[in-house]
């Protein structure tokens, strides 16, 4: 929402452009936290993934809450990317 509210006045052709977010928050222990980050592309998933590698363990995990938070802009005529 931040996108959509704060950045959409300062872009020209503002109309043209969409922008979505996805927001949820789990908890570190969700048994399918893993499922719940997953991202459609690969570097991005791959990212995710290392963080959730470098800063969660069983000793912390119960006590951390994980928030998946992904926006992007869909430009007009621009075609989906993969990697």
């Amino acid at each position: 929402m931040h996108f959509l509210y704060v950045h959409y006045a300062f872009l020209p052709f503002t109309d043209a452009f969409k922008a979505k977010w996805r927001a949820s928050w789990c908890r570190g222990d969700d048994p399918e936290l893993r499922e719940k980050v997953t991202h459609e592309i690969g570097f991005i998933n791959d990212h995710k993934m290392r963080l959730l590698d470098k800063y969660l363990d069983e000793g912390n995990k119960s006590n951390i809450g994980i928030l998946i938070l992904d926006n992007y802009i869909i430009l007009p005529g621009a075609k989906k990317f993969s990697f």
